[in-house]
């Protein structure tokens, strides 16, 4: 994948393999709305064993197969910057399609469920017939979110990173050259079945403002990944990938602020680095915090604008909160060193596997922010000197 130069395919290939790339990516978008479509279940189709079994199929075919597909295409094509190339006329309407189906299966799992178990009591009518949603089907669907939540969110990161247009500021679109609605012509649109505002082929995708602020939010009531996982699993990537691809197509960089397609800037990328390590200081020291393995990966696209004035008031408190956590486990550890020296606890081994937790947790925690604090002393140690 990584020699595939998808833009030369775009310029110079053969319209049969265009065409194959467009049949995947509609193919891509249908199976991904259908998945959506069988999780909003309003018709009671999974309560029957065989449509059950149907179903789970497809959920497993899109999320062990195609997800993993499209993260890594559209990886491949964010990295190279092929995404002008590639991601445009038919192809865009189908990302559009994508990214509206993507977005919801990330973040809605709460609605989805809740939708479930409260609907008429668990009943829903099928052929006429009042029939009880089976707990099993609810169950099926929780799990399947769930645990499918990071990959979602990874591949979102990378339609946010390749595609060519700032798909969370749509009022903008207008300035975008690339946009399908500004590259094809009425007609063309009619033929794709477009409809004629671009809110409306994408509508349940948030705006970038919203996106913002509920992340900021989320770090500022000093909340846990427990209380709201999709903001930090799907959300969180999606913006540090979104920022860094049109903070040069911003009012910053473009001195004609009428034409500029995206008002992401600076301060933008600035809070988002602050909010995110205000989460990580909130999450130090809890056990379910995967997703702080993961965090340092996809920050450092947004480093570029970090002030010099986030030393102290964000990376000095996670180092101190740190340094206590190291200095508690390392005295548990030589109170273990001693009782097994001098033989007043015949068995230690609760403490040792206490002690062998914290110092997991500690590598963690130290692995979550210590590639930012290297990446931030880089870009500012020239200031300080």
């Amino acid at each position: 994948g990584k020699c595939f130069d998808a833009s030369a395919v775009m310029k110079m290939g053969q319209d049969a393999v265009r065409q194959s790339l467009i049949v995947f990516f509609n193919d891509a978008a249908t199976d991904m709305e259908d998945m959506l479509d069988s999780i909003r279940n309003t018709n009671g189709q999974l309560n029957t064993i065989s449509s059950a079994i149907r179903t789970a199929r497809h959920w497993n075919y899109v999320t062990q197969a195609l997800i993993p597909t499209l993260r890594t295409i559209f990886k491949h094509v964010g990295d190279h910057g092929f995404g002008r190339e590639v991601l445009v006329e038919e192809m865009q309407v189908a990302c559009y399609k994508i990214l509206n189906a993507l977005y919801p299966l990330g973040s809605w799992r709460n609605h989805f469920v809740r939708n479930l178990r409260s609907k008429d009591d668990n009943t829903m009518k099928v052929n006429g017939v009042n029939e009880k949603i089976s707990p099993a089907v609810i169950e099926m669907v929780d799990e399947v979110l769930n645990k499918n939540r990071a990959a979602f969110g990874e591949t979102l990161a990378g339609v946010a990173s390749a595609f060519p247009v700032a798909f969370l500021e749509p009022k903008l679109n207008k300035y975008n050259p690339v946009s399908v609605y500004n590259a094809l012509s009425i007609k063309d649109r009619q033929i794709l079945g477009l409809p004629t505002r671009l809110e409306q082929l994408a509508p349940n995708l948030p705006t970038l403002a919203m996106l913002l602020k509920d992340i900021e939010d989320l770090a500022i009531s000093g909340a846990r990944y427990d209380d709201a996982p999709e903001l930090i699993d799907v959300v969180l990537p999606a913006i540090c990938r979104y920022l860094p691809q049109w903070i040069d197509s911003g009012p910053e960089c473009i001195a004609d602020s009428t034409l500029h397609c995206t008002e992401v800037n600076g301060e933008m990328m600035n809070s988002i680095l602050g909010n995110v390590l205000r989460l990580i200081y909130n999450n130090l020291g809890t056990e379910e915090a995967e997703w702080m393995k993961r965090i340092a990966v996809y920050t450092q696209p947004i480093m570029v604008k970090a002030g010099s004035e986030i030393l102290g008031s964000h990376f000095l408190p996670i180092l101190e909160k740190t340094f206590k956590k190291i200095e508690r486990t390392s005295a548990i550890e030589e109170d273990v060193k001693n009782d097994q020296r001098l033989g007043a606890v015949a068995d230690v081994s609760d403490l040792e596997m206490m002690m062998l937790e914290d110092f997991g947790f500690i590598s963690r925690d130290i692995y979550a922010f210590y590639p930012l604090l290297i990446r931030f002393i880089d870009k500012n140690k020239t200031t300080w000197i």
